[in-house]
């Protein structure tokens, strides 16, 4: 059994948010994310980003409890082609852990920047893309402790923007608010031949979500229609 899925899944909770996602691709959107492995001021910060696995379905059935029942699989060929990046699992006290701790406190401005605006962007990139092995994440406002090293995740951080905030600004809607209109001024797209599943959660959604497909017009529909597969399917016989 392959440890690592060929497809990169994206999960969500809504039937109406895949639907968006066909019709419009993904909005990448700012998420809560647990920073105290490298600022003790607060306990989050905020990246705007898409998340992926490439979770086996065998193994999948915990990560849909977590993140919902409706998605999408997406090539891993589209994956790369569009710049996504795993995410580095850090463990703390590691020397990758001190290293970048040590790069993110320094005073020294590498040759190539010219400024340290423009140092400090590149580096919230970096922290944008690694995690802890383990810690806190918020799952619809409420703390919840999860082993992140089990997600096999991929991000999609889109560039010229404010890829992190901080808790303050998260917090402020109207702020939060025109970022993400920014944000969804360039959506991650994909063509039809890159999607090799689409999921809804109940037997009985996937003939309603056919027919959403055909009547879309979405390009290719008569292939997409045979992509549709119903997680109660795949749980039950994976």
């Amino acid at each position: 059994m392959s440890p690592k899925s060929q497809t990169l899944f994206h999960f969500t909770k809504s039937e109406d948010k895949l639907k968006s996602i066909l019709l419009n691709g993904f909005y990448p959107n700012y998420c809560l994310e647990d920073c105290r492995w490298y600022y003790s001021k607060t306990n989050y910060v905020a990246v705007i980003m898409t998340c992926f696995c490439d979770i086996p379905l065998s193994r999948i059935s915990n990560h849909i409890d977590t993140y919902g029942h409706y998605g999408i699989g997406l090539s891993r060929e589209w994956a790369v082609s569009k710049h996504l990046n795993p995410v580095i699992y850090i463990s703390e006290d590691s020397n990758l852990y001190n290293s970048l701790m040590d790069i993110a406190n320094t005073d020294l401005i590498i040759d190539n920047y010219n400024d340290k605006k423009e140092f400090k962007s590149q580096l919230r990139m970096l922290r944008a893309h690694v995690k802890p092995l383990e810690g806190n994440m918020v799952i619809e406002g409420v703390d919840k402790y999860v082993k992140f090293y089990k997600e096999n995740e991929w991000r999609y951080v889109p560039t010229g923007r404010r890829c992190i905030v901080n808790k303050a600004t998260y917090d402020d809607k109207p702020i939060l608010d025109e970022l993400f209109e920014r944000a969804k001024k360039d959506p991650l797209k994909f063509k039809a031949t890159d999607i090799k599943y689409i999921f809804v959660e109940k037997e009985v959604e996937v003939l309603p979500m056919i027919h959403f497909i055909r009547s879309s017009k979405l390009p290719r529909s008569d292939v997409l229609a045979t992509r549709v597969l119903s997680m109660e399917t795949i749980v039950r016989d994976v």
